[in-house]
């Protein structure tokens, strides 16, 4: 991962999350982390809002993504979102933006994990 993308990916998740407490923000990663994405957390719960933060950061999460296919090898960002939980779900643009709005939630949570 590299530092600038996840630097700022977590920055843009913390005010998503609307936690200003750097301890609280630190145990929620961690549940993040152990419990995923679909577990619901705040900012993270409803289409409206993971849409506007896919839409808000979608360059981040894309080079996320590919840090994560480099670290992983040859695999394609779209054959690593097929391996996520809750791709089986994404049928249209709303959802398709909550899986990779997840996504960018779990990336940053592995920092904490």
């Amino acid at each position: 991962m590299t530092t600038t993308t996840t630097t700022q990916l977590t920055d843009a998740v913390r005010l998503q999350m609307g936690l200003d407490d750097a301890n609280e923000f630190a145990d929620t990663m961690r549940e993040v982390a152990k419990h995923g994405a679909e577990s619901g957390f705040p900012g993270f719960v409803y289409y409206v809002d993971t849409s506007k933060f896919y839409d808000e950061h979608h360059g981040l999460i894309w080079d996320a993504l590919a840090d994560d296919c480099e670290e992983l090898g040859s695999q394609s960002p779209l054959a690593m979102l097929a391996s996520l939980s809750g791709h089986e779900h994404a049928w249209d643009d709303h959802q398709f933006k909550n899986l990779l709005a997840w996504y960018a939630l779990e990336y940053v949570a592995r920092g904490f994990a």
